[in-house]
């Protein structure tokens, strides 16, 4: 599904980027698709993201994330953001830290917004039991 370019940024094709995980949303309308991301590191991992309507078996890239998890009865799922260096504010000098994020995307709308901003370390989301 992920997509490389040769060095003139000409599309090449599939890249070779396996697939890490398939599972089902809750109400079965969506399956999602994990890639290992083009962008992940040692120190900075990602996974790419694919939705696949089950109605119309359409694909769409959705997010590349850390980490994501389907929000119970809804057509959302909540996901980290990759690793990134973000300047430190207050610091007597210039510093930077490894921040990340929690956002919300919307299979439906493909809407995405954000839970957390500025400096947070978000890591494996998970749902509480009820």
């Amino acid at each position: 599904m992920n997509i490389c370019l040769t060095e003139d940024g000409k599309t090449n094709g599939p890249c070779d980027t396996p697939i890490e995980s398939l599972a089902w949303s809750p109400d079965k309308k969506w399956l999602i698709v994990e890639e290992l991301g083009l962008e992940t590191g040692s120190s900075a991992s990602q996974s790419d993201y694919y939705l696949v309507n089950a109605a119309t078996l359409k694909i769409i890239k959705a997010v590349s994330a850390f980490e994501m998890v389907w929000l119970p009865e809804r057509d959302q799922m909540v996901y980290v953001t990759p690793m990134e260096l973000a300047p430190l504010p207050g610091a007597k000098r210039e510093r930077n830290v490894w921040v990340q994020q929690l956002m919300r995307y919307d299979a439906t709308t493909g809407k995405i917004s954000a839970i957390t901003s500025r400096l947070g370390w978000n890591v494996n989301p998970a749902l509480c039991g009820g």
